[in-house]
């Protein structure tokens, strides 16, 4: 295999600057952020293990099978080689004692001390022979003097020509050296696959309230890398010199947000990147200044003119401030004008008085203060509002206004078809458990408008009966038949100024059948309810009760139902407490006898107002 003559004697020089015993350079294990990596290589290789001192023993590999573009037939041949990041393996010549590049370049070794170097691809296939690519080492003296850094290793298929075995394809994986003199082994170093991150770029800075967010975007990627697993934020003085290291912050994406700084001073950050082999480099700088973000005016500000003033009304933002100060433009009005600014208001309003009427005011409201202060010191600062308003003149003029109120009167209303909402019916002391029936059987007749103030008349369907079953009602079950309706909605209409109070009460008379007999009214209950009456009016309130729940009897005898002709309350209202309007609605509950001939009973109930 031929060699190219200089290329040679360069690295026989090179060999020989070696062998006068170079010392390993600690603390050189961070890369420039500027740092342009090559990106032609076809893969990366696997160093296993991916860490381990000078004298360990590790082997390259692949994710999976790799192959030359030939076989030694073709003049192929598979070369190792360890050379610093600055170096292009893509450009690299395999000479007799070394690849060229700068120091440190070199192929790698077998812990025998043999270079890894000249292996035949596999015959037809072309594959990389890894089996050939185990027991590799760096305690051979000729790594004794490799300077701390950052390095490429790897393997490439070089073509054999008429002058020199020159890199076509190949594989490298990041390593960083590190001396170590304690732990280091022979050649006193470390390795581990890996170079520290790209330093990443520093982006937008958002100042709040005793902190700023600062954002960035990860370093240039680099292949065969670790993975970044966190980042720092470090914290300056405005100058960028000196470090606050107390207020530095790490984490796992961007931005982070560095808290507890002071409002109003200025800070200088930078950025670092971090994975399992060290730090970045810094990224450049940026600056911020904390403060409070400003807080939100008031809202719906109005101003209302009156005779040489003017009505201020707001609603209050959010968080409500403790006070406001208020300006007048211009800052002058009639002899009881006194001049703003005005200070310390509180509320959501203010009338300013003595302006000149006809003139155009401008008024500006801004919270000027708030119960509670930055978290970063200093205060929060309100965002002004501003409303103008023209106050009219005080002229005046009169008119004398008369109106008579009429003596007024007590009348009485029905709604024909017309019902309120009811309570639902509870039986008292056992009676009657039966009810109600369904009311959807129950129909009334009539347009729903208000007739009365005098005589009016409605008519309801109560629908047929329903038996009265022994699990409704022990006592009543298998006696009585039953069915449930609506009293049309009553009104009450009381305009008298005497307010004397009034009653309404009913009675029933005897249902008479379309054929022949009756039954009594007595078999006719209710449940009265009073479903509306006039607002609260200043201090002078209606007050209507309902009257008291009436069982239909289950018998002829007094005092039964609402037939016995004693007058039954559907409501009332006391003296004193019955001007306006009522409305009263009831739910109307009956009894027929099972003993009663099969036919329609119809009765009047008769309602009266005193």
């Amino acid at each position: 295999m031929k060699r190219n003559g200089k290329r040679l004697a360069a690295t026989l020089a090179g060999l020989s600057a070696l062998a006068g015993g170079l010392v390993v350079v600690a603390n050189a294990t961070t890369a420039s952020a500027a740092q342009t990596d090559p990106s032609s290589a076809t893969g990366t290789v696997v160093v296993t293990p991916s860490s381990g001192k000078s004298d360990d023993t590790f082997a390259l590999g692949f994710a999976s099978g790799q192959v030359c573009p030939g076989d030694a037939s073709s003049n192929y041949s598979v070369q190792t080689f360890i050379t610093p990041r600055s170096e292009d393996p893509a450009v690299m010549v395999f000479n007799f004692a070394a690849p060229t590049g700068a120091a440190f370049t070199a192929y790698l070794r077998y812990a025998n001390g043999t270079q890894v170097k000249n292996i035949n691809p596999g015959l037809s296939t072309a594959d990389v022979p890894t089996s050939q690519l185990t027991g590799l080492s760096f305690k051979n003296a000729a790594f004794s003097s490799v300077s701390a850094g950052q390095y490429w290793i790897g393997v490439a298929c070089a073509l054999n020509d008429a002058t020199t075995t020159e890199n076509v394809k190949y594989w490298k994986t990041p390593l960083t050296i590190t001396a170590d003199s304690s732990t280091g082994g022979v050649n006193n170093f470390t390795y581990k696959v890996g170079f520290v991150p790209n330093a990443p770029t520093l982006g937008a800075r958002t100042a709040g309230d005793g902190q700023v967010s600062v954002a960035f975007t990860e370093g240039t990627a680099i292949d065969g890398n670790p993975s970044t697993t966190g980042y720092t934020v470090k914290v300056y003085d405005s100058t960028c010199t000196t470090e606050d290291s107390a207020k530095n912050i790490t984490g796992a994406s961007s931005p982070l947000v560095v808290t507890g700084l002071t409002n109003g001073t200025t800070y200088c950050f930078k950025a670092l990147a971090t994975n399992s082999v060290g730090d970045s480099t810094l990224s450049s700088t940026g600056t911020s200044t904390p403060n409070p973000a400003q807080r939100g005016a008031v809202t719906n500000l109005q101003g209302t003119p009156a005779a040489e003033e003017v009505a201020l009304s707001w609603t209050n933002p959010s968080p409500a401030p403790s006070a406001y100060t208020i300006t007048v433009s211009p800052n002058t009005g009639t002899g009881s004008f006194v001049a703003g600014p005005y200070t310390g208001v509180t509320g959501t309003s203010r009338t300013i008085t003595g302006l000149t009427g006809g003139t155009l005011y401008t008024f500006t409201i801004t919270p000027s203060s708030y119960s509670d202060s930055p978290s970063g010191g200093g205060s929060f600062t309100g965002t002004a509002a501003q409303v103008q308003a023209t106050p009219n003149s005080n002229q005046v003029i009169g008119q004398d206004n008369s109106v008579t109120r009429p003596t007024g009167v007590l009348l009485i209303y029905v709604k024909c078809g017309v019902y309120g909402a009811l309570d639902s019916f509870t039986a008292t002391s056992g009676l009657f458990p039966g009810f109600p029936r369904t009311l959807t059987s129950a129909t009334g007749s009539g347009s729903g408008t208000e007739a009365g103030g005098g005589s009016a008349a409605c008519t309801l369907n109560m629908g047929e009966a329903q038996l009265v079953r022994l699990a409704d009602d022990a006592s009543l079950g298998g006696n009585f038949f039953t069915s449930s309706g609506r009293l049309s909605q009553v009104t009450v209409l009381d305009t008298r100024d005497s307010d004397l109070g009034w009653s309404v009460t009913a009675t029933a008379g005897a249902l008479t059948g379309s054929v022949s007999g009756s039954v009594s009214g007595n078999y006719v209950g209710w449940v009265p309810k009073v479903t509306a009456t006039s607002a609260l009016y200043g201090t002078y309130d209606q007050v209507a009760t309902a009257g008291s729940q009436v069982l239909p009897g289950t018998g002829v005898s007094s005092g039964d139902g609402l037939g016995d002709g004693t007058p039954n309350v559907l409501a009332s209202a006391a003296a004193g407490a019955g001007f306006g309007e009522a409305q009263l609605d009831a739910r109307l509950l009956m009894l027929i006898p099972v003993t009663a001939d099969a036919q329609v009973y119809t009765g009047s109930m008769t309602l009266s107002l005193i």
